[in-house]
């Protein structure tokens, strides 16, 4: 962007509107709030961590609010909806963890592992469908790398013993 907006013009309604145009163009580039506001890498990093730790210890509300909150700062960080989808998933808000795997798989559509939990999510849904479609995807995109072997065999395992119905 090619200039300063200042964080009190953009809380005040009439003030921020005269910053809509530039705005809407900076997050059309790929712009991201954490850019805008000046959050450095170690802060999100330092946020994140209060999130991790906050799922860690079962209290899934408060971190899925930390992760909520970060992917909207930066959409575009995978580990962030990561954590919100867990979040979700662990308050058996299936839907709600859905959409954030959803965007994981967006963000890297190579990873394997959003495809393991929509495949649960799905089930617990009672979508058999989504079920085994996630599941071949997480099969498929963990097959050839090192670092996924256990998401390959977590999936296959449950692939082969799904109902066939």
């Amino acid at each position: 962007m090619g200039y300063e907006i200042k964080l009190d013009e953009l809380m005040d309604l009439e003030k921020s509107k005269k910053h809509e145009p530039a705005l809407r163009a900076y997050f059309e580039q790929g712009g991201t709030w954490q850019d805008l506001l000046k959050f450095d890498n170690n802060t999100m990093e330092a946020q994140y961590k209060v999130g991790f730790d906050l799922y860690q210890s079962a209290d899934f509300k408060k971190a899925g609010g930390v992760f909520s909150y970060l992917t909207i700062l930066n959409p575009y960080e995978e580990k962030y909806w990561m954590g919100l989808g867990l979040s979700k998933q662990s308050q058996k808000l299936f839907e709600e963890a859905v959409v954030a795997y959803l965007v994981v798989e967006a963000v890297t559509p190579q990873n394997p592992r959003p495809h393991l939990n929509l495949a649960q999510c799905f089930h617990a849904l009672k979508e058999s469908d989504d079920v085994k479609k996630h599941l071949k995807k997480a099969v498929a995109l963990s097959a050839m790398k090192a670092e996924y072997q256990q998401i390959n065999r977590d999936a296959q395992h449950l692939l082969d013993n799904y109902p066939k119905n």
